[in-house]
């Protein structure tokens, strides 16, 4: 996972949908770390590209996740889609693989 911090070329996304994303985020003390993944990461996305991002951290239960995914996706007024997946959780080593090589640590 890349180091560097996560700007609007990378993206895709301006600053401030970044920091609203991590503000929601940081509402969830179960939540160790979260790294945005697939093509907004690559840098392949288009402009209805969703956000994936995988949440970090032995504590996030399914509920957890449900309760992100839905406060992100209904409860905010940022124009995407999230999909939001439990690092720990993933049975895909593709999925790992790529999160490991592309994913951006918010």
């Amino acid at each position: 996972m890349s180091k560097k911090k996560v700007n609007e070329e990378q993206t895709g996304l301006p600053e401030e949908t970044l920091q609203k994303i991590r503000h929601e985020l940081n509402q969830f003390s179960e939540i160790e770390k979260a790294c945005i993944f697939g093509s907004r990461a690559k840098g392949n996305f288009k402009s209805g590209s969703d956000i994936d991002i995988a949440l970090f951290g032995g504590k996030i239960s399914y509920k957890i996740l449900k309760e992100v995914t839905y406060q992100l996706n209904e409860e905010t007024t940022m124009p995407y889609f999230f999909d939001l997946v439990h690092y720990e959780k993933i049975n895909n080593n593709a999925l790992i693989t790529h999160i490991n090589e592309f994913g951006l640590c918010l």
